[in-house]
């Protein structure tokens, strides 16, 4: 273990993984004495750190078992992100390892950019853009759609998606939602209802945004099925986890025309998607590198929530670990 710098102790024990350097200062001043590191989490940084009791990652760690089992007093594991399909939880529960995530920490920024997406899709933004940059002042093929008045489909109502919905409300949409389990906040808005089949939700949204957890009932949930589904022309927004869609399914309704348009915050494989290939000729497609939640709040609001994990962990403060915890 190597030698802390700093002489203020209050984190004795803890690693934070994947710190952009960007970040790294003002971390270090909310998490004095810990460890701090801008590289991902390695077998490598394991062995460097293998007697840390509380270990924090990013949701683009790889978190493998065979990592984990490095580190002889591990704990808890706190991840910076509101999912958590990253993590081993098996080995995690069968090891006591508790495990944290940051729950509705991005749900402002997230909801925000969401809408961003569905208004630049509808009002064919990207496509002008397109156009435009290649010195042709052209309109003539780029009608566009008002998001007033339009239905938009949410899926999944949790905390993001809940926003999402006021979101479109207070812009004049009409909005409907399929979710496992519904909110009964939302039930109470005008302009708003829940559709109990899943067929018939998509059916009916002429833009889809999804906003599901990724779990082994929710991957690929949006397939060749789900998407011929949807009206001719509909749009997709993702802001949720890329495997929810299956992204050859999603490049065959893009270049048959069944969808218009797609925007997605976020792919399989990050930080390293091995899809952004398949779209990059389509000038209806908006992609952009997991940038909802990367606004100064949502960053800072990241570390504030977990250290108010952290902190809770040492001072064994059930109360509050409870809203965070996993399993």
């Amino acid at each position: 273990m190597p030698d802390k710098t700093t002489s203020t102790k209050k984190f004795p024990n803890v690693l934070l993984v994947s710190v952009p350097l960007s970040d790294k200062s003002f971390v270090k001043k909310l998490f004095p004495g810990a460890y701090i590191e801008t590289r991902p989490l390695s077998p490598r940084l394991a062995r460097k750190y293998q007697d840390i009791n509380i270990l924090s990652v990013s949701f683009h760690d790889s978190v493998p078992k065979e990592t984990l089992k490095i580190f002889s007093r591990l704990k808890a594991i706190i991840t910076r992100s509101d999912g958590y399909d990253h993590l081993p939880l098996d080995f995690m529960k069968k090891n006591n390892i508790a495990g944290y995530f940051l729950g509705d920490y991005a749900v402002k920024g997230v909801s925000e950019f969401t809408i961003g997406l569905i208004i630049a899709l509808l009002r064919r933004i990207p496509e002008g853009n397109a156009i435009t940059k290649k010195l042709k002042w052209d309109r003539s093929n780029l009608i566009n759609q008002s998001l007033i008045g339009t239905t938009v489909g949410v899926l999944g109502t949790g905390k993001i998606g809940a926003a999402v919905v006021r979101l479109l409300l207070r812009l004049g949409a009409h909005v409907i939602g399929y979710d496992i389990v519904q909110n009964k906040s939302l039930k109470k808005l005008k302009r708003f209802r829940y559709v109990n089949s899943f067929q018939s939700f998509l059916s009916q949204s002429h833009v889809l945004t999804i906003h599901v957890p990724l779990n082994s009932h929710t991957r690929h949930m949006i397939d060749q099925k789900a998407l011929r589904t949807l009206p001719r022309g509909a749009y997709i927004v993702n802001t949720g986890r890329g495997s929810v869609i299956d992204q050859r399914a999603a490049e065959k309704a893009l270049r048959s025309g069944h969808v218009a348009g797609y925007g997605a915050d976020v792919l399989p494989g990050e930080p390293h998607p091995p899809d952004l290939k398949r779209f990059k000729n389509l000038d209806n497609v908006i992609l952009t590198p997991h940038l909802a939640a990367y606004d100064k709040d949502s960053i800072y609001k990241r570390y504030e929530y977990t250290t108010k994990i952290t902190r809770a962990l040492i001072n064994k403060n059930y109360t509050t670990l409870k809203q965070f915890r996993i399993i």
